[in-house]
């Protein structure tokens, strides 16, 4: 992208040599460079990258006694001058002093009292007359907008002219002593540097700096990249969220940041960018002009806590246990007074399952209780296979957290960082996520360096073909603590939840179908919790009643819906008993279905068998009607209800029976005793079927069974027939 006054530049940090001496643009040019001068640049209010002013102010620490040198390439020239405001706000202009006519000056440096300085400058001289933090204003020849003509970081510049808005060299050096003075390095710094290139070309720019955390880390940073127009700067946490935490990961250029030019605050630091290491001498506070946080070098950095109370459990309830793709909540301690980032590392590939890579969650841990929450996946967005053993689990807090972001920076070739307090064996590790991204061009190999990279090596972070243009590249670093071990790990697991559905009996109006579903958890090792069994009432079916003693609800009226935990191997019956809405339903196919969904935190590997149906075919109801009358034969009377008779008389009994129903009636025995008094027949009459031939059978006592079914078979619906027995009156 071509740079204007409202465009997108480069944010890039980098790593100064350890032997520079000087505090100024001989920092981003060392001597023997290939690459392309940055020049400052000064614009005005409007001039602007998303609200952050194109314009470097510099500030230097400085003791009462002491001097501070000062000299650009742009003074004498049109409107440009040197300004230096005291702690206390008195501004001190430098005028046409300090002239750095050519690159031989800017190598050598201010000319020092007492020392030899071949080829130096001589510069404006500053004497500081209270202890504190100086701000020094560097301004061009004017406040217009414009790009500087691409010229090689160790050659002359262009002779400066008054429409420049930037400047090509600078310098400010403190010194100490009168007749002999004396370097005092590590004494400059920026929160942010606004510079420009002048084009995108083969040629990179290298940028050296060494920033200091507000808890007290110092890094070392070096950066050659081929950004055209830039604003680089550095802070604690990069990229942010829509809810203003930090993000960690790469973003669009749109993307909120906390601007280098606001103030500090309780959740945002903009760290120090100093030119050389930061002197050991320094204050850890220091009185400083209007707008400048004081904080500078602590006696020792900050230790990181270690967390406390590490532990997990699954999205559904389940301690130490989670489903592949259902994750769960990580919940910790930070036991620090401030907020610190954590690192929680999810080893996938240890025990190896072939398939997993691992899982790496980072973010911000407030001071106290924090909740974590994990979708399930590994690395690669892939869903957690189950395993035997249980995944380990490790849990870092850190300090000195430190934030790179780039922003529309086209091209990167290398980033190097060095963490020089604390150093051990992670000092040169950087990390990042570019995988939130989509981006034309050669990205970055790895997109995902979460586990962390050595950027000792070459080619960190590297990325071309303009995959930089548009993005916010974010890389950090930080000091990691103790670890904290979750013991047992993380089971990630699986249950084969299986449904079967018998029909057992009934099926009409007066006889209730009965069915058995019984669901088993088939894993041989994990617990099928909260399991979920339904079935629910059918078509044809007025209501259900159920019962399960295995149940978390043991009974119920209606459809079925209760819980169930089940040991690896278990089982739980639901006995179901259905009663037919209606006679109407006699021959349809009624068919009930029955389901159980996976255990808590336990994917099911075998879905399809999770339900089951039954079915049969609804029959009617017979209805059998019975009649019965007597007459006396004796005296020819009429039959009814009752009769008159004497000893002697013969009375003729008349039972007739009947299918009111829609059902055969099968196997039907007509019963009926008779009265002490009577002395009955041998023999009766059965007629089947009405105006059918009766046939007789033997009548042996007083109690009569005439078996219906064995002599006439099922009595259909709407039939009736007679069984007619004789007896004498005692």
């Amino acid at each position: 992208m071509q740079p204007t006054p409202t465009s997108v530049v480069a944010l890039v940090l980098a790593l100064a040599s350890s032997s520079a001496v000087a505090e100024g643009s001989i920092n981003f040019a060392p001597a023997g460079t290939t690459n392309n001068r940055a020049f400052l640049e000064v614009g005005p209010d409007t001039y602007n990258l998303s609200g952050i002013r194109r314009k470097t102010t510099l500030y230097a620490y400085a003791n009462s006694g002491e001097k501070i040198l000062l000299g650009s390439s742009a003074a004498g020239v049109g409107s440009s001058d040197i300004k230096v405001t005291s702690p206390g706000g008195t501004v001190t202009s430098c005028g046409s002093a300090g002239l750095i006519s050519k690159r031989v000056n800017e190598r050598a440096g201010p000319l020092l009292a007492g020392t030899s300085v071949p080829n130096g400058y001589t510069p404006c001289t500053y004497n500081v007359s209270a202890s504190g933090i100086y701000q020094i204003e560097f301004l061009a020849p004017t406040t217009g907008g414009g790009n500087p003509p691409t010229t090689g970081a160790d050659l002359d510049w262009p002779t400066p002219g008054t429409a420049n808005t930037w400047i090509a060299a600078w310098d400010v050096t403190v010194v100490s002593g009168t007749t002999t003075q004396t370097k005092k390095t590590g004494r400059v710094f920026a929160k942010y540097f606004a510079m420009n290139v002048g084009s995108n070309n083969s040629a990179n720019a290298a940028i050296n700096v060494y920033p200091l955390t507000k808890d007290g880390y110092v890094y070392s940073l070096a950066l050659n990249f081929d950004p055209f127009g830039f604003i680089f700067y550095a802070n604690n946490v990069g990229n942010l969220t829509t809810a203003g935490t930090s993000a960690y990961r790469t973003a669009a250029i749109n993307n909120p940041q906390h601007s280098p030019a606001s103030s500090d605050t309780a959740t945002y630091v903009t760290h120090k960018l100093f030119l050389n290491e930061p002197d050991s001498s320094m204050p850890a506070t220091a009185s400083a002009p209007s707008g400048l946080d004081n904080w500078l070098l602590r006696a020792a950095p900050v230790a990181p806590p270690q967390p406390t109370n590490l532990s997990f459990t699954g999205a559904e309830g389940t301690p130490g246990q989670a489903g592949g793709g259902i994750g769960g909540t990580f919940s910790f301690d930070n036991p620090g007074s401030s907020p610190a980032p954590y690192r929680i590392i999810m080893a996938f590939k240890t025990p190896t399952n072939g398939v997993n890579s691992d899982r790496i969650l980072v973010g911000t841990a407030q001071a106290g209780t924090n909740t974590v929450t994990w979708d399930g996946k590994d690395g690669d967005g892939k869903d957690v296979v189950p395993n035997s053993t249980a995944y380990t689990v490790r849990a870092y807090l850190a300090a000195g957290e430190i934030h790179f972001p780039l922003i529309d920076s086209e091209n990167l070739t290398d980033l190097t960082v060095r963490r020089l307090k604390n150093v051990d064996s992670d000092a040169a590790v950087v990390y990042w996520d570019d995988r939130s991204v989509t981006a034309s061009g050669t990205a970055p190999s790895p997109q995902n360096a979460l586990g962390g990279i050595d950027s000792a090596g070459s080619a960190t972070h590297a990325y071309s073909a303009n995959w930089g243009n548009d993005l916010v590249v974010d890389t950090w670093a930080y000091y990691p603590g103790t670890a904290a071990d979750f013991a047992s790990g993380i089971k990630v697991s699986e249950a084969d939840v299986q449904v079967a559905k018998t029909y057992v009996s009934g099926g009409s109006t007066t006889s209730p179908a009965l069915f058995d579903v019984v669901v088993r958890n088939a894993s041989t090792t994990t617990t099928a919790r909260n399991v979920r069994v339904t079935d629910a009432v059918p078509s044809g079916v007025a209501g259900m009643t159920w019962s399960c003693p295995g149940c978390t609800t043991t009974s119920g009226t209606g459809a079925v819906d209760t819980l169930a935990t089940l040991a690896p191997g278990a089982s739980v019956t639901v006995r179901v008993t259905a009663t037919l809405s209606s006679s109407s339903v006699k021959g349809t196919a009624i068919s009930n279905t029955a389901a159980a969904t996976r255990g808590a935190d336990a994917p099911d590997p075998n879905t399809a068998n999770n339900s089951a149906t039954a079915s049969f075919t609804a029959f009617g109801t017979p209805q059998v009607q019975l009649t019965k009358t007597v007459r006396n034969v004796t005296l020819n009377g009429k039959a009814g209800e009752s009769s008159t008779a004497f000893p002697g008389n013969v009375l003729e009994y008349v039972i007739t029976f009947s299918n009111a129903g829609n059902e055969n009636a099968r196997q039907l025995v007509v019963r009926d005793t008779l009265l002490s008094t009577l002395v009955p027949a041998s023999t009766g009459t059965l007629v089947c079927a009405a105006g059918a031939a009766g046939t007789s059978f033997n009548v042996t006592s007083s109690n009569v069974e005439v078996n219906v079914g064995a002599a006439c078979g099922d009595l259909v619906p709407g039939a009736q027939g007679t069984v007619t027995v004789r007896a004498t009156v005692k």
